[in-house]
């Protein structure tokens, strides 16, 4: 088990917090003799997401400030060179009060968590579709920047319906690269990076990272779409034991109750179809989760090729899910 955990979102020990310039940012302030803050989105260790309104193109945009110079570098590298409409727009950056801070897109919606954590069921059709336009995000990150993500998850993925061409349509975006890194990176340190309920085997086993492992969380993010439930995170006993699970436990197959028990299976040839599309999501999860990386499905247009053969599948059986 690696001796330490580090992830910018949560705390080690027990100890208050040193003040942190990210205290002093408040509602009103002005940042950049343009930018108003209005509303504080989200906040961690070493960085602070503000709502802002910019005074010059009014318009809402994100602020986000960084107090670690590398966080920084990693999360504007990605978004100022624009590689994907999967990753929010970059408008501005700049430095406040020590922090670095980037200005861009505010994108109305919500957290992909939201929606896992919501009581109502989300249609297999969607979560399909979301996983595969977050593997498209990450095909960009990847060949294009050629850097690994490291920190996949429900928190990172925001998600909204717009209206296009008269049609309702999902869109899905990926944020927050601050611990992205090269192709091939390995820590100096014997610490496990990342998010403890999210990171992959070679991330908990302190191994180089490759594009396989941002492959590992995207399938789990479709077992917890469909079950509700990430049974690699430990609540109880703590970070650790979640890291340790990532490295050593296997994941149990996708069940198939959380499917069988949004449709009637009563109707004429339902069960066959459903069991069929369960057994196909099941091989999915297990083969894109395989704790060998070598083992791993890893190239991304194999997995958008079967999943896009499973979205259809979900699509026809649409009108016979019940969500509630």
């Amino acid at each position: 088990m690696p001796t330490s955990v580090r992830r910018s979102s949560f705390h080690t020990t027990n100890s208050p917090p040193l003040p942190s310039p990210l205290d002093s940012l408040k509602p009103n302030l002005l940042i950049g003799k343009r930018y108003e803050l209005t509303e504080k989105i989200a906040t961690t260790k070493l960085s602070a997401i503000w709502k802002a309104y910019d005074q010059i193109e009014d318009r809402d945009v994100v602020v986000k400030f960084i107090t670690d110079q590398e966080l920084a570098s990693n999360e504007s590298s990605v978004l100022i060179e624009g590689y994907h409409d999967m990753f929010p727009e970059s408008y501005d950056a700049g430095i406040h009060d020590t922090m670095r801070y980037i200005v861009m897109e505010y994108i109305p919606g919500s957290m992909l968590r939201d929606l896992i954590t919501d009581p109502a069921k989300i249609p297999l059709r969607q979560a399909i579709k979301i996983i595969r336009d977050i593997l498209n995000g990450l095909k960009a990150l990847h060949k294009l920047a050629h850097k690994v993500h490291r920190d996949v998850k429900p928190e990172n993925v925001l998600v909204r319906w717009s209206v296009l061409l008269n049609e309702w349509t999902l869109i899905v975006r990926l944020i927050d690269f601050g611990i992205a890194c090269a192709i091939g990176h390995q820590e100096k340190e014997k610490t496990a990076l990342g998010t403890p309920s999210h990171m992959s085997p070679e991330q908990a086993r302190v191994e180089p990272v490759q594009e396989y492992s941002d492959i590992y969380p995207v399938g789990l993010m479709l077992y917890e779409m469909i079950t509700k439930n990430n049974p690699m995170e430990e609540k109880k006993l703590g970070h650790l034991q979640s890291v340790h699970n990532h490295a050593h436990k296997e994941m149990p197959p996708l069940p198939i109750g959380p499917i069988e028990e949004r449709f009637d299976l009563q109707a004429d040839g339902l069960r066959e179809r459903v069991e069929s599309l369960h057994y196909q999501l099941k091989l999915m999860v297990i083969m894109m989760m395989e704790k060998d990386p070598q083992l791993r499905l890893a190239d991304i247009d194999e997995i958008d090729f079967h999943l896009e053969r499973l979205q259809e599948m979900a699509e026809e059986l649409a009108p016979y899910e019940h969500l509630a």
